[in-house]
């Protein structure tokens, strides 16, 4: 669960006896601000007396004075491992003291002189951020990693144990302006630089935060987004996407509460908010959650609670388990974790929950108590769980922030931080041993590098269902029996890496599949079985043929969809939708000895289609079956 730390300082003191942490309330600062400061240290005027450069220079070797007597300088003097304000600086400049020192004054003296005065770059993005004193190492505690792209006046640019810049705005040729307090410059400067390997970071304190919200069905093909209101935040920009990375604008609202209408039953909606304050500052993107609706409230939950800042955390990996969900022909709804720690989503309305985890650590909870006593419940209430992660049980296990809920809700133990392969197979017999070799996690194919992949084992009733290859270390469990003291059967399945790191698409939805299969769905496009409909295994849709076809073919021959079930006391409704999920064609067959329909590429019109994906769906006893088809040119 993540803390969005955005007006408190953390200053550790380290002494003989340990590591103490204060905390000191923060005023607001603007980017203006920063910009303000950042200039008071470029524009200061100052003049170099002999005084200034009469001190012990090139002892041991080292450089002279970067300044000459009698000249006028414009921007503070560097000094390694100097930390004077201008108004500290113009004193002891007017005192006599050295004007500025580099590395080697600072090594060869074991700090910094007592005679120069000066600063240096961290210090220098200190003092304009109004922060204690820091380093580039330990800057990244105040802010937190951003693209290139989104750079705005007062981020920086950082190098831990070299250098950091503090950005301003991009030249006409794209390099960036910055301001920094530069050796090579011997001053604060202002001016365009290259790029380089830096880090782009912002200021913990300019982040505005994105509430959590979820998205649910409330109708066929409509559903509604409901996010928490937080302070100071005006508005809320709502974008909604197909494919979870490529984003249009959808609407501004100043409530807390917006409806999408005419959604794909057939493929997930993406939808991702930016706040805004009073002020017109806006937040990064927040993370994406997705629906698909279906003809009735889907039971299926996935939970999105990856909320560690890293450059890796693209706060999108909800398309890898949405389209493996999509295309086993579930629909589904979507919500931050807080929403369900905060009691606003109901785990219990749900027959399945797949809660995303990612790379969730020790610092932002994998589970937080609240987190930890929904889940309880939901499991002791008969649920359906798969939950995947990295660091799950080293954080709830090894660091013991949740011990008894591991060993006895998540039913595992942890037995060591890193498995060191980048591949898992089935237990021999096992759910997923088909499969062969699964490769997760080593960076290729849009996933990201799982650096600390939990190795552990089952426990209390729990058996392994998968391995690290080569090794004997379990990935994952899976459990179907009763949790705490309730009588009804719950079921479990937990990972040990991320699902979403699984390489390639094919396989993610083979493994969800399978997973599905085990919390009591029946997969292969074919919706979960309640009492009263028809039955799965007394139902078989085959295959449109041709598939892909030509759109002349199409038109002239027509695609043939055949399809049976035992029960023919229902009509079959035939409906097809574009890549968009608009319906285009519907059929109604009353006859129940008519076991086949051939299309002929037109719409509800008459008219024909363009080339394209499109989607065919056989409806009978409410319950839906769908497949893809691909008209070519």
């Amino acid at each position: 669960m993540a803390v969005i730390k955005h007006t408190k300082w953390f200053l550790f003191i380290s002494l003989l006896t340990g590591f103490f942490l204060f905390t000191v309330q923060a005023n607001a600062i603007t980017r203006a601000k920063i910009i303000q400061n950042a200039e008071k240290f470029v524009q200061v005027q100052w003049t170099c007396s002999a005084a200034n450069v009469n001190h012990p220079y090139t002892a041991g070797g080292c450089p002279p004075s970067d300044f000459v007597a009698g000249q006028t300088y414009r921007g503070e003097a560097y000094s390694y491992g100097g930390n004077d304000s201008v108004e500290k600086f113009l004193q002891r400049i007017a005192n006599g003291d050295g004007a500025g020192s580099h590395l080697s004054h600072y090594r060869y003296y074991g700090g910094v002189p007592s005679w120069a005065t000066g600063i240096d770059c961290s210090a220098y993005v200190s003092q304009v951020w109004e922060i204690p004193r820091q380093s580039t190492a330990t800057l990244p505690n105040y802010s937190t990693e951003i693209s290139r792209g989104e750079l705005k006046a007062g981020d920086i640019l950082n190098k831990p144990h070299s250098h950091v810049r503090l950005f301003e705005k991009r030249a006409i040729d794209g390099r960036p302006i910055v301001y920094e307090a530069s050796g090579s410059a011997t001053k604060v400067v202002h001016r365009a630089v290259s790029w380089g390997d830096y880090t782009p970071r912002r200021f913990n304190q300019l982040l505005v935060p994105v509430p959590a919200f979820l998205v649910k069905r409330i109708g066929p093909r409509t559903a509604r987004i409901v996010w928490e209101k937080l302070p100071k935040i005006s508005k809320i920009k709502v974008y909604t996407s197909l494919d979870g990375q490529k984003f249009n604008f959808f609407k501004e609202s100043f409530d807390s509460t917006l409806t999408l209408e005419n959604l794909s039953e057939t493929q997930p909606t993406y939808v991702r908010l930016i706040s805004g304050e009073p002020s017109g500052e806006e937040s990064l993107p927040g993370e994406v959650l997705a629906v698909q609706p279906g003809e009735t409230r889907p039971g299926i939950l996935i939970v999105y609670g990856y909320d560690r800042p890293k450059s890796t955390n693209t706060k999108d990996f909800i398309r890898s388990h949405a389209s493996a969900i999509s295309e086993n022909g579930q629909s589904f709804e979507s919500c931050s974790n807080e929403m369900v720690a905060n009691g606003t989503v109901d785990l219990n309305d749900y027959i399945f929950v797949d809660w995303i985890l990612g790379e969730e650590s020790t610092a932002n909870h994998t589970f937080d108590d609240q987190e930890q006593a929904k889940v309880k419940a939901y499991l002791e209430n008969g649920g359906g769980l798969f939950v995947s992660g990295a660091e799950i049980a080293w954080d709830l296990d090894h660091k013991n922030y949740g011990r008894s809920f591991f060993r006895n809700y998540l039913k595992a133990r942890y037995v060591r931080d890193d498995s060191k392969v980048f591949a898992v197979i089935g237990t021999p017999e096992g759910r997923f041993d088909s499969l062969g070799s699964i490769a997760f996690g080593d960076g290729r194919h849009g996933t990201y590098t799982v650096k600390w992949a939990d190795c552990i084992s089952p426990v209390n009733g729990s058996e392994a269902d998968l391995l690290y290859a080569g090794t004997s270390y379990t990935a994952g469990i899976e459990y179907s029996g009763t949790f705490g003291n309730s009588s009804k059967i719950g079921k479990l399945i937990y990972w040990g890496f991320p699902f979403e790191t699984v390489t390639h698409d094919s396989l993610r939805k083979e493994l969800m599949g399978k997973i599905l299969g085990f919390m009591g769905y029946t997969v292969a496009n074919v919706p979960f079985v309640q009492s009263g409909g028809i039955s799965p295994e007394n139902f078989l849709l085959s295959q449109l043929f041709p598939n892909p076809i030509q759109k002349d073919y199409l038109q002239t021959k027509g695609a043939t969809i055949r399809f049976r079930f035992s029960d023919a006391r229902h009509p079959v409704n035939i409906r097809i939708y574009n890549i968009l999920g608009q319906l285009i064609y519907e059929k109604n067959i009353q006859n129940p000895q008519i076991k086949r329909f051939t299309w002929r590429g037109n719409n509800s019109m008459g008219h024909p289609v363009s080339a394209g994906t499109y989607f065919y769906q056989i409806v009978v006893a409410g319950r839906r079956y769908s497949r893809k088809i691909l008209v070519l040119k």
